[in-house]
């Protein structure tokens, strides 16, 4: 299953917990309506209800995950939240690629400024 997010909305001065954000849910490759979170540690909450309990379906086919150092079960906020993450990491690095060159090599990443 491919799962994305477009149209992502973040709102750092409500994020308490989690992100504070809302997205349009995207998966294999149809639109499938509106994800968000209200930033206070609470779950993710989806317009399209099928929506939801298609990806909790998902999540429950996955293998568990490490995390704070005990494997946990994979769920649908996990999912999206990888998604809310992967945009963030892509807006920061298009930033800072507007004014630095990063370099790849052996002995790791360099920048330098433009």
């Amino acid at each position: 299953m491919k799962i994305a997010i477009k149209n992502l909305k973040i709102n750092r001065t409500l994020s308490e917990e989690t992100n504070c954000f809302s997205a349009t849910l995207y998966i294999n490759g149809q639109k499938r309506g509106e994800v968000y979170n209200r930033g206070c540690g609470g779950c993710n909450e989806y317009s399209d209800r099928h929506a939801e309990t298609e990806l909790i379906e998902y999540a429950k086919t996955l293998p568990e995950r490490e995390a704070f150092g005990t494997m946990l079960p994979v769920s649908s906020d996990w999912l999206v939240d990888d998604c809310v993450e992967d945009e963030l990491m892509l807006k920061d690095l298009k930033k800072a690629l507007k004014v630095r060159v990063l370099v790849v090599g052996e002995g790791g990443i360099r920048e330098t400024r433009k």
